[in-house]
C-alpha cells in the first residue's frame, strides 16, 4: 500500500469517526403533539410527521383501527387510521403486551400512541381502507376502554 493510499485511508477513518460521534450522542427529533381529530380531518397534512396522539385501539379477527369517539364525522367521512407496526415498533414493552392481550380479547382501549404518518391523496389503508396510517414506534400510554 503506498503513503498517499494510507494517509487517505486514515483520513476517511477520522471523517467516519467524527460523523459516528456527533451524531451517537444525538437524541431523536421529538414526536410533534396532534390532536386524532385532526389528522382525521385533513391526514394528508401530516403525511411523514413523528407524532404523539391519544386515540382508541380497537381490533378484531380481520384487522386494527385507531379512532376517537371526539371527532365529528359526517356521513361518509373516515376518521380513523390503520396502525401498523414497523419494524421500529416496540414490541416487547410492558403497554405492547397489554395491548395485544385486549386485542386477542376483542376489547378496545385508550391509548397514547408515538409513531409517523402515512397520507396519499387517493389511497387508502389496511383492511378497512383507512385514509392514513400510523407507522407506530411505541404505545406511550394505555388503558382499558371503560366503555367497550
Amino acid at each position: 500500500m503506498s503513503s498517499s493510499t494510507a494517509c487517505r485511508l486514515v483520513a476517511l477513518s477520522v471523517v467516519i469517526a467524527c460523523v459516528w460521534v456527533r451524531t451517537a450522542g444525538q437524541k431523536p427529533p421529538d414526536a410533534k403533539i396532534v390532536l386524532f381529530c385532526d389528522m382525521a380531518a385533513d391526514p394528508v397534512k401530516f403525511d411523514g410527521q413523528l407524532v404523539k396522539t391519544q386515540a382508541q385501539y380497537s381490533g378484531s379477527d380481520h384487522g386494527a383501527l385507531l379512532t376517537s369517539s371526539s371527532c365529528p364525522s359526517p356521513s361518509g367521512s373516515k376518521k380513523y387510521a390503520n396502525p401498523r407496526w414497523g419494524s421500529s415498533f416496540d414490541s416487547s414493552s410492558r403497554n405492547t403486551k397489554i395491548l395485544t392481550t385486549l386485542l386477542r380479547k376483542h376489547e378496545t382501549a385508550d391509548v397514547t400512541v408515538t409513531g409517523v404518518v402515512h397520507a396519499k391523496a387517493g389511497v387508502w389503508y389496511g383492511i378497512y381502507d383507512a385514509p392514513f396510517e400510523i407507522d407506530l414506534q411505541k404505545i406511550d400510554e394505555i388503558k382499558r376502554d371503560p366503555n367497550p
